[in-house]
């Protein structure tokens, strides 16, 4: 756990600057492009949905969260739908892989297969389940949650991508011409699991990530920073970034830093292969509030402990620098 492997200690070492904003949507040569990639099967889309419901008052995992306003369909199944209607749409079987909290790779899997799938071919959507790490006390001990089970916590959003392509279904995806996947978080509803646009400009630039974000206003939002750091393209957390980045603008009172991640994604398959093979993703460490178990006497209290985690955005700087 030593500060080497955190990146976000040596975040104030680093050169930060603005990012250019390469591309616009809106465009039908883009869109009818995508279609065509799509259509050939060179892109699946990878639905990460690990975590529960608990801020959203919710007591199971956040996929099986009822979200849409007259029929209460799961977010589980609005993604599954979407998948369904782009198939029929082409006339091709898309590839969708849901991630899931460890332990309930078989109760989604259950779910979709009591729903006939919502539409999609069960060969057509594949899912495997995140993986943990102990949190470790402020002596940097392990310790129980309950009696004889270690403490643990997810291990990030970023360690998604090295249980993917360990995944068995990762061969069907590679022998059906797969070379690319778009990245989405579940509970982000309104995501377009094969966005056209947005696989069209990954692959007429021939990028290994491609990002898609929105225009930031607000100074105060609580929205990552898609920034250059040492001249390549990364995405800073707002816990990480000083307030005299978050309030820069420009000439026109447009802020500087004007680029919010959305955890929006296409990633090329080979350079996913290559990082995760190679395990360079760092990982982040964060003090929580965890509880703990003693066995001596038998109570169970909160105590501080560091969770450490994979983040997504820590591939882009692995990246070649013209390639993000």
């Amino acid at each position: 756990w030593s500060s080497d492997v955190c990146s976000s200690d040596l975040k104030h070492q680093q050169t930060i600057s603005p990012v250019e904003v390469k591309h616009r949507s809106a465009s039908k040569k883009m869109l009818d492009s995508g279609m065509h990639l799509a259509q050939q099967g060179s892109y699946a889309c990878l639905v990460v949905a690990g975590g529960q419901g608990s801020r959203l008052g919710f007591p199971r995992p956040k996929g099986f969260y009822p979200i849409s306003p007259v029929k209460q369909k799961t977010l589980f199944q609005i993604f599954a739908e979407k998948v369904a209607a782009c198939s029929k749409l082409l006339g091709k079987d898309l590839y969708l892989a849901i991630m899931t909290s460890e332990g309930y790779e078989q109760e989604v899997s259950d779910y979709f297969k009591e729903n006939n799938y919502f539409g999609l071919k069960p060969n057509q959507v594949d899912f495997f389940s995140q993986g943990s790490l102990p949190f470790l006390d402020l002596n940097g001990e392990s310790f129980y949650e309950v009696e004889g089970l270690v403490a643990k916590g997810p291990d990030g959003n970023g360690a998604s991508l090295e249980h993917l392509v360990k995944a068995p279904f990762m061969k069907k995806w590679e022998d059906s011409g797969v070379k690319g996947f778009t990245f989405i978080q579940i509970d982000n509803p309104l995501a377009d699991p094969f966005d056209f646009e947005l696989i069209a400009f990954h692959d007429s630039n021939k990028n290994q990530v491609t990002i898609k974000a929105t225009e930031r206003f607000d100074p105060t939002e609580k929205v990552g920073l898609i920034c250059n750091v040492d001249e390549k393209i990364t995405v800073l957390e707002y816990s990480e970034v000083g307030e005299s980045y978050k309030q820069q603008r420009r000439k026109d009172g447009s802020l500087l830093y004007n680029a919010a991640n959305l955890s929006l994604f296409c990633f090329d398959l080979s350079l996913v292969k290559s990082a995760c093979q190679s395990n360079a993703l760092p990982l982040h460490r964060a003090l929580k509030s965890v509880d703990h178990y003693d066995p001596m006497s038998k109570k169970k209290s909160k105590v501080q402990a560091y969770k450490f985690e994979k983040f997504i955005f820590d591939i882009l700087p692995i990246a070649e620098a013209n390639k993000v």
